[in-house]
Protein backbone atom coordinates (compact mmCIF):
# COMPACT_ATOMS: atom_id res chain seq x y z
CA UNK A 1 0.00 0.00 0.00
CA UNK A 2 3.54 2.60 0.91
CA UNK A 3 4.60 2.03 -2.46
CA UNK A 4 1.19 2.64 -4.41
CA UNK A 5 1.04 5.82 -2.63
CA UNK A 6 4.37 6.55 -3.30
CA UNK A 7 3.94 6.15 -6.63
CA UNK A 8 0.75 8.02 -7.10
CA UNK A 9 2.07 11.45 -5.43
CA UNK A 10 5.63 10.50 -7.70
CA UNK A 11 3.25 10.54 -11.05
CA UNK A 12 1.00 13.51 -9.68
CA UNK A 13 3.70 15.72 -8.51
CA UNK A 14 5.66 14.80 -12.12
CA UNK A 15 2.11 15.50 -13.76
CA UNK A 16 1.81 18.65 -11.96
CA UNK A 17 5.24 20.16 -12.72
CA UNK A 18 4.96 18.91 -16.41
CA UNK A 19 1.61 20.87 -16.96
CA UNK A 20 3.31 24.19 -15.54
CA UNK A 21 6.22 23.94 -17.20
CA UNK A 22 4.34 23.37 -20.73
CA UNK A 23 2.23 26.20 -19.51
CA UNK A 24 4.93 28.75 -18.65
CA UNK A 25 7.07 27.78 -22.23
CA UNK A 26 3.63 28.82 -23.87
CA UNK A 27 3.32 32.42 -22.48
CA UNK A 28 4.66 35.56 -22.99
CA UNK A 29 5.33 37.05 -19.30
CA UNK A 30 8.62 35.91 -19.05
CA UNK A 31 9.86 39.52 -18.82
CA UNK A 32 7.73 42.40 -17.84
CA UNK A 33 8.74 45.85 -18.81
CA UNK A 34 6.72 49.09 -18.42
CA UNK A 35 8.04 51.39 -21.60
CA UNK A 36 6.73 55.08 -22.79
CA UNK A 37 4.50 52.97 -24.75
CA UNK A 38 3.21 50.28 -23.19
CA UNK A 39 4.41 46.99 -21.62
CA UNK A 40 6.72 45.15 -23.16
CA UNK A 41 6.28 41.74 -22.90
CA UNK A 42 8.96 38.71 -23.65
CA UNK A 43 8.15 34.89 -23.70
CA UNK A 44 11.20 33.02 -24.81
CA UNK A 45 10.17 33.17 -28.53
CA UNK A 46 8.53 36.00 -29.01
CA UNK A 47 8.32 39.28 -27.29
CA UNK A 48 5.11 41.95 -27.42
CA UNK A 49 4.97 45.49 -27.32
CA UNK A 50 1.19 47.36 -28.24
CA UNK A 51 -0.23 43.79 -29.17
CA UNK A 52 2.15 43.86 -31.85
CA UNK A 53 4.68 40.42 -31.92
CA UNK A 54 7.93 39.19 -33.08
CA UNK A 55 9.87 36.61 -32.92
CA UNK A 56 12.96 36.37 -30.80
CA UNK A 57 16.08 36.06 -32.48
CA UNK A 58 18.59 34.41 -30.54
CA UNK A 59 21.76 32.50 -30.86
CA UNK A 60 22.39 28.64 -30.96
CA UNK A 61 23.27 28.70 -26.77
CA UNK A 62 19.25 29.60 -26.50
CA UNK A 63 17.62 27.49 -28.97
CA UNK A 64 19.72 24.25 -26.94
CA UNK A 65 20.30 24.90 -23.57
CA UNK A 66 16.92 27.15 -23.16
CA UNK A 67 14.04 25.77 -25.45
CA UNK A 68 15.80 21.99 -25.84
CA UNK A 69 16.77 21.49 -22.21
CA UNK A 70 13.24 22.99 -21.32
CA UNK A 71 11.24 21.32 -23.58
CA UNK A 72 12.91 17.95 -22.48
CA UNK A 73 12.03 18.63 -18.85
CA UNK A 74 8.15 18.90 -19.70
CA UNK A 75 8.65 16.09 -22.39
CA UNK A 76 10.37 13.84 -19.90
CA UNK A 77 7.64 14.56 -16.74
CA UNK A 78 4.67 13.51 -19.46
CA UNK A 79 6.90 10.57 -20.66
CA UNK A 80 6.74 9.47 -17.38
CA UNK A 81 3.51 9.37 -16.48
CA UNK A 82 2.21 7.98 -20.14
CA UNK A 83 4.75 4.93 -19.89
CA UNK A 84 4.44 4.30 -16.09
CA UNK A 85 0.52 4.07 -16.78
CA UNK A 86 1.20 1.46 -19.67
CA UNK A 87 3.49 -0.28 -18.30
CA UNK A 88 1.40 -0.66 -15.20
CA UNK A 89 -1.64 -2.12 -17.35
CA UNK A 90 0.68 -4.97 -18.48
CA UNK A 91 1.70 -5.81 -15.33
CA UNK A 92 5.38 -5.35 -15.52
CA UNK A 93 5.56 -2.93 -12.15
CA UNK A 94 9.58 -3.22 -11.61
CA UNK A 95 10.21 -1.97 -14.75
CA UNK A 96 7.08 0.83 -14.07
CA UNK A 97 9.33 2.16 -11.25
CA UNK A 98 12.63 2.33 -13.39
CA UNK A 99 10.54 4.44 -15.65
CA UNK A 100 9.34 6.61 -13.67
CA UNK A 101 12.61 7.57 -11.76
CA UNK A 102 14.93 7.83 -14.83
CA UNK A 103 12.11 10.52 -16.68
CA UNK A 104 11.74 11.96 -13.31
CA UNK A 105 15.68 12.46 -13.09
CA UNK A 106 15.84 13.61 -16.55
CA UNK A 107 12.67 15.94 -16.05
CA UNK A 108 14.70 17.67 -13.24
CA UNK A 109 17.81 17.79 -15.33
CA UNK A 110 15.84 19.59 -18.29
CA UNK A 111 14.37 22.16 -16.24
CA UNK A 112 17.27 23.06 -13.80
CA UNK A 113 19.96 23.63 -16.90
CA UNK A 114 17.09 25.39 -19.10
CA UNK A 115 16.11 27.65 -16.32
CA UNK A 116 19.88 28.17 -15.06
CA UNK A 117 21.18 29.13 -18.79
CA UNK A 118 17.94 31.58 -19.16
CA UNK A 119 18.37 33.47 -15.68
CA UNK A 120 21.79 33.36 -15.65
CA UNK A 121 22.85 34.61 -19.29
CA UNK A 122 19.36 35.94 -20.76
CA UNK A 123 18.16 37.92 -17.79
CA UNK A 124 20.59 38.95 -15.41
CA UNK A 125 20.18 42.39 -16.72
CA UNK A 126 16.48 42.93 -15.71
CA UNK A 127 15.55 43.71 -11.91
CA UNK A 128 13.44 41.05 -10.22
CA UNK A 129 10.79 43.24 -10.50
CA UNK A 130 10.57 42.51 -14.24
CA UNK A 131 10.39 38.76 -14.25
CA UNK A 132 6.88 38.02 -15.11
CA UNK A 133 4.65 35.00 -13.58
CA UNK A 134 6.05 32.37 -16.26
CA UNK A 135 9.37 32.74 -14.93
CA UNK A 136 8.47 32.27 -11.69
CA UNK A 137 6.38 29.41 -12.63
CA UNK A 138 8.76 27.67 -14.04
CA UNK A 139 11.05 28.16 -11.20
CA UNK A 140 8.24 26.10 -9.36
CA UNK A 141 8.65 23.22 -11.42
CA UNK A 142 11.81 22.56 -10.73
CA UNK A 143 11.05 21.98 -7.53
CA UNK A 144 8.09 19.95 -8.06
CA UNK A 145 9.79 17.46 -10.32
CA UNK A 146 12.82 16.47 -7.63
CA UNK A 147 10.24 16.09 -5.00
CA UNK A 148 8.55 13.44 -8.12
CA UNK A 149 11.59 12.23 -8.52
CA UNK A 150 13.31 12.31 -5.24
CA UNK A 151 9.83 10.41 -4.02
CA UNK A 152 10.44 7.93 -6.75
CA UNK A 153 13.64 7.12 -5.52
CA UNK A 154 12.74 6.36 -2.34
CA UNK A 155 9.68 4.08 -3.05
CA UNK A 156 12.54 1.72 -5.22
CA UNK A 157 14.78 1.68 -2.12
CA UNK A 158 12.45 0.97 0.27
CA UNK A 159 11.20 -1.84 -2.20
CA UNK A 160 14.44 -3.46 -2.37
CA UNK A 161 14.39 -3.46 1.11
CA UNK A 162 11.46 -5.39 1.65
CA UNK A 163 12.43 -7.94 -1.14
CA UNK A 164 15.96 -8.44 0.70
CA UNK A 165 14.45 -9.32 3.88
Amino acid sequence: MQRVLLTVISLGLSLLSSTLLLTAMCTNNWIVRPTVWGNYYEGLQKFCLLSKCESLQRDWVYNVFVLGFLSLGAVAGFTCNILSLLVQICGKKELMHRFVRNAGLLSVMGTMIGMSVYTGRYTRNFPLAFHGWSFFLAWCCFPLSLAAATIAMVNEIFHKREEAS
